[in-house]
């Protein structure tokens, strides 16, 4: 498995946006180091899929606590 996919490889397969994400970081709902980084020689940002399932994972089971 793919850990790391450019931002854009990232938004298309998982039907996410560019924005969506940057409000994510903006609210700090994600974490820049953590879920998306930044990589020297490499002008776009970096999403880790491995974090971005877990944090998921964590939102569904806030869903099935209610």
């Amino acid at each position: 498995m793919i850990r790391y996919l450019p931002i854009s490889k990232y938004c298309s397969e998982y039907g996410d946006t560019v924005c969506a994400v940057d409000k994510r970081l903006k609210r700090g709902i994600w974490a820049f180091g953590v879920h998306v980084f930044r990589v020297e020689g490499i002008k776009e940002r970096q999403v880790d899929i491995v974090a971005v399932d877990e944090w998921k994972g964590k939102e569904k089971q806030k869903c099935r606590v209610v």
